[in-house]
């Protein structure tokens, strides 16, 4: 089942003066959304204008071939 949840195991250390005194494993569970799923939330939410990019030079998405989107939100 595809549950579109990105799971990145990780560990914290705490280290003093040089020796670790403390660690913590966490689960980072990341929503991973589908091209045009964020945008109607954040529309919701009451952002008056949302754009959605494939790349950080600003190319807009196309669709869920994209490899990441970002997203560039304004209230009015």
């Amino acid at each position: 089942m595809k549950t579109q949840t990105q799971h990145s195991p990780g560990r914290y250390e705490l280290y003093r003066d040089g020796e670790p005194a403390e660690s913590e494993w966490m689960d980072f569970q990341i929503r991973l959304y589908r091209f045009g799923e964020l945008e109607q939330r954040l529309e919701r939410a009451g952002f008056a204008s949302v754009t959605t990019y494939r790349s950080f030079d600003r190319e807009p998405a196309k669709g869920d071939m994209d490899e990441m989107f970002l997203h560039e939100c304004s209230v009015g």
